[in-house]
């Protein structure tokens, strides 16, 4: 975990999903480095962490999952983040959004590339100049996972990027896919 000087891991529930590898794999290590190495103490559920703690982050990396774990925690109250892949179709995603308004919930979902150091120190000097993009074209790498669909997986990561750039008001996006490498393009109203 990253340090952050205002908060503390308080309670953590272990998921894992078992038709995917990258989840069930590591489900175990990071319970146990949680519990031994931090101290953090594991929940028997979502609601528990919920109970516990001010705010809920939802990283587990089954997409599938985060619909019914946003739901078992909505009925707290407490603000909700949730990771890549914040869901794995555009209809679990509007569910949990309307799921939110319904409740009142602040939630929030991103990529962590929109605030990489580099794109954020690049953009920063780019405004302090008087300039602005207009277009522009995200490369990445991507990692495919069957179960979540490609551009909810690791798709995510371009698009935000994307977005982090172009601001409001693009007009177009492309993807391309070549050799493992997908881009995204985008333009924006004048």
């Amino acid at each position: 975990p990253v340090p952050i000087p205002w908060g503390k891991v308080v309670a953590a529930y272990p998921g894992g999903s078992p038709d995917m590898p990258i989840s069930s794999s590591r489900v175990g290590g990071f319970t146990n480095e949680l519990r031994h190495t931090y101290g953090v103490r594991i929940a028997d559920s979502p609601e528990d962490v919920a109970e516990a703690s001010d705010l809920v982050f939802i990283l587990a990396t089954d997409g599938r999952t985060h619909p019914a774990l946003f739901r078992s925690v909505s009925g707290y109250g407490k603000p909700v983040f949730l990771d890549k892949p914040c869901a794995v179709s555009a209809s679990d995603a509007q569910e949990m959004f309307a799921v939110a308004a319904e409740t009142g919930v602040r939630v929030f979902a991103s990529s962590a590339f929109r605030y990489a150091d580099g794109l954020v120190n690049a953009l920063n000097s780019i405004r302090e100049a008087g300039e602005r993009v207009k277009t522009c074209s995200v490369r990445y790498s991507l990692q495919i996972q069957e179960t979540q669909g490609r551009y909810f997986w690791y798709g995510i990561h371009g698009a935000e990027m994307l977005l982090t750039i172009l601001g409001r008001g693009v007009r177009g996006v492309a993807a391309s896919s070549n050799a493992g490498k997908d881009g995204v393009r985008g333009g924006q109203d004048e």
